[in-house]
């Protein structure tokens, strides 16, 4: 059967008339794979975007068809190993990881159902004949990229004969597995907290009086040829929910605005969307050149919660004639604001002490009146 290429490496040992035979199996076949947004055109892998969907396709190449199929569990198939930085496999269509599978060219399925073990989907077929071809659709056009950037693996297999036992045995690895790079936006975001004279600041919980200056700086080549709002080239930046909504309207503690270093802005006010994201259109941006967000013109509250509190940044490169966040690309770093609480990192204690009116220790009695309680906060050597 030409469908197997085996090379039989027979090394006769001296001693004896034994022999060792190392056999090399090689698929006949290929796979690739088809990144597409939710339109189903082609689109690049964004981390941390979502709306994707990831056709696989495998292709069998050699001329002696495959029949007899028995189906699940131990019949012919095909499978598919998702990368453990994505959402899991799922028939669910409205899950982020749906899956659905279907034969073309030549491919007959026994179900249009996958088996899922895990991460592997599995679609068995009881024919396979040359340029037959086994589709998984995995997103649904609902996925989100993962935020590791890099070459992600997407394993294909085949198994050819049916068998008395089910996945991963008798299953041959199509070689090269398809793949896809995960890509983000050239340059990074910082951001700086201020106080109202415009130098920089500590973040103290619940204290006011704040402005917070964001900066994106284009590491990679100039971009030019934005045409503004609503479908131009962008910076976006999204305001975690711990903080104040940005507003356009001046003395209000959400009061955003932007600026240029280098940058040519168009318009010199941003748009605010879906509550949280502001957007600064530009038409050019070039090489080390900057877009500035101040955020809260003094008069900004710092969150309750004294933690560290991320502020994703998103740059869109070139106008594309669908609404945010089609286009646009996760900057990574983002920046990070730090909110301290007012002791920050002590380890000291509070103490009460209950006093009568002539300040002596007391003890404190149900409907009773004439008591001070004095509180005491410890500092550590």
């Amino acid at each position: 059967m030409k469908r197997l290429v085996t090379i039989l490496l027979s090394l006769c040992i001296a001693l004896g008339t034994s022999a060792y035979i190392y056999a090399f199996t090689l698929v006949d076949g290929s796979a690739d794979i088809d990144v597409e947004n939710p339109t189903g055109t082609a689109a690049f892998p964004v981390a941390k975007m979502s709306g994707y969907n990831f056709k696989i396709t495998y292709t069998y190449s050699d001329t002696t068809a495959l029949t007899g199929g028995t189906g699940s569990p131990n019949g012919m198939a095909v499978a598919l190993t998702i990368p453990n930085d994505f959402p899991m496999p799922s028939i669910t269509p409205t899950n982020q990881g749906a899956v659905n599978i279907s034969g073309a060219s030549g491919a007959v399925l026994t179900s249009a159902t996958p088996t899922i073990s895990g991460r592997t989907v599995i679609a068995y077929f009881s024919a396979l004949s040359a340029g037959g071809q086994v589709v998984f659709n995995y997103g649904n056009g609902n996925l989100t990229i993962p935020d590791k950037i890099g070459r992600h693996n997407f394993v294909v297999s085949i198994k050819p004969v049916n068998s008395t036992s089910g996945y991963p045995t008798g299953y041959e690895t199509v070689v090269p597995s398809p793949y896809v790079d995960v890509i983000t936006a050239p340059g990074a975001g910082t951001a700086e907290v201020q106080n109202p004279m415009d130098t920089p600041a500590s973040a103290i919980a619940k204290q006011s009086g704040y402005n917070i200056r964001f900066t994106y700086t284009n590491s990679g080549v100039g971009l030019t040829g934005g045409t503004g709002v609503p479908n131009g080239s962008a910076v976006a930046l999204v305001i975690p929910n711990n903080f104040t909504a940005p507003s356009l309207t001046p003395g209000t503690p959400g009061y955003i605005t932007i600026s240029a270093n280098g940058a040519v802005l168009n318009p010199l006010i941003p748009s605010v969307i879906n509550g949280r994201t502001v957007l600064a259109y530009f038409n050019t941006l070039p090489t080390n050149g900057q877009i500035i967000f101040n955020y809260g013109n003094g008069n900004l509250v710092m969150p309750d919660v004294a933690q560290k509190y991320n502020f994703d940044m998103y740059l869109k490169p070139q106008n594309v004639s669908l609404p945010y966040p089609n286009g646009f690309q996760p900057v990574v770093p983002s920046p990070q604001v730090t909110v301290q609480s007012a002791i920050s990192g002590s380890s000291g204690s509070f103490s009460v002490v209950v006093e009568n009116p002539i300040g002596t220790t007391a003890n404190a009695i149900a409907r009773q009146t004439g008591y001070n309680l004095r509180f005491t906060y410890t500092i550590p050597e």
